[in-house]
Parts: C-alpha cells; sequence; structure tokens
C-alpha cells in the first residue's frame, strides 16, 4: 500500500460514520414508502382497467343497438364513450415506469431514488391532465348520450347537471391527490438525492 492508497483510506468515509448511518436509514424509510406508493397504484390501475372493461362492453353494445336502430347521435356517443375507455386504459399503462426487480435490486442508492422518482413524476403528469385524457372524453359522450336520449328538456338538464358534479368530485380528488401526496413525495425524493450529491 503506498501513500496514495493510505491517503485515499483515510479520506473515504467510515462505514459507521453517523451522516452514512442516517443516510441509510433514510432511503430504507424511502423504499418502505415507495412500496406503499407502489401498491397504491397497482390497485388504481387494476380499479380502473375493471371499471374500462365493462364501461366498454356495455357502451360498444348500446352503440351497435342504436345503429340499427339509426339513432346515430346514440351511437356516436356511445363511440365517444368506449374509445374514451381505451384511451385511459393505454395512459395509464404508459405511465408505468417498467423496469425489472432484479435491476432495481441491483440499483445504488442514487439510482434508485432517480429511478422512483422518474415514477413519481410520471403519475404527476397523469394527475396534472387528467380531466383532458380522463374526464373530457367521458363526459362529452354522457352529454350527447344524454341528448340523444328521449329525455324531457328538465330531465336533460339534471343529468348534465349531475354530470358535471361528478366530473368536478373526480377532478378535485385527483388534484388533491397530487397536492398531498405526490408532490410532498417528490420533493422527499429530490431531497434526499440532494444529499447524496
Amino acid at each position: 500500500m503506498n501513500d496514495k492508497d493510505l491517503q485515499d483510506l483515510w479520506n473515504s468515509p467510515s462505514p459507521n460514520d453517523p451522516f452514512i448511518i442516517q443516510q441509510e436509514k433514510l432511503i430504507q424509510q424511502m423504499k418502505t414508502r415507495m412500496k406503499k406508493f407502489d401498491k397504491d397504484i397497482k390497485r388504481r390501475n387494476i380499479r380502473e382497467y375493471t371499471t374500462a372493461v365493462i364501461v366498454f362492453i356495455a357502451f360498444t353494445f348500446f352503440g351497435v343497438i342504436a345503429f340499427y336502430q339509426n339513432n346515430y347521435l346514440l351511437t356516436l356517443a356511445c363511440t365517444i364513450i368506449s374509445l374514451g375507455c381505451v384511451f385511459i386504459v393505454y395512459k395509464l399503462f404508459t405511465a408505468q415506469v417498467h423496469i425489472s426487480a432484479k435491476a432495481v435490486y441491483t440499483m445504488s442508492n442514487k439510482d434508485y431514488l432517480y429511478y422512483e422518482l422518474e415514477k413519481v413524476n410520471e403519475q404527476i403528469k397523469l394527475l396534472k391532465s387528467v380531466f383532458w385524457w380522463y374526464l373530457l372524453p367521458i363526459l362529452i359522450g354522457c352529454i350527447l348520450f344524454f341528448v340523444a336520449s328521449t329525455f324531457t328538456t328538465k330531465a336533460l338538464c339534471m343529468h348534465i347537471i349531475f354530470a358535471l358534479i361528478i366530473t368536478y368530485a373526480i377532478y378535485y380528488a385527483n388534484q388533491r391527490t397530487l397536492e398531498t401526496d405526490l408532490v410532498p413525495l417528490k420533493k422527499d425524493l429530490e431531497e434526499q438525492l440532494a444529499n447524496l450529491e
């Protein structure tokens, strides 16, 4: 061992360094949080996929019947809703960051945090634009469905108002999740990454 090796050994942090121990503790806590995050996203996606399939089948069936009854506005409404369901599944699936469990296991702490930050950023982008890819197509389809159905003017207005209230409630719930869960999680990941720099 030469002088340079001794100098490098002297300058290298000790495994028992309190800072390193604290960093490892924070990393483990973050891994626990991210496991819960992954489970929550998986449950949400399964719920959305299942709902999308059921709605797709139902409105495709209604659309075919409406087409043979020459009710083309109703057919258009059902088509928009069905295609909206397909697009929802596509958006949810493509927002996932796919990587093998083995690759995650072999990552350094820094790479792991970057990987998790990328996952959170994808979900943030998803919720920020939820009105355009999730709510708006279904809302348009529902309004056309109500217009094409044999409702009185009063019933039509009530159905549209109800649809708007439900749309707003879903939008508000998603934005609240964004502000209370995802944004703080992103900040914590960025803070831990900054500490590793």
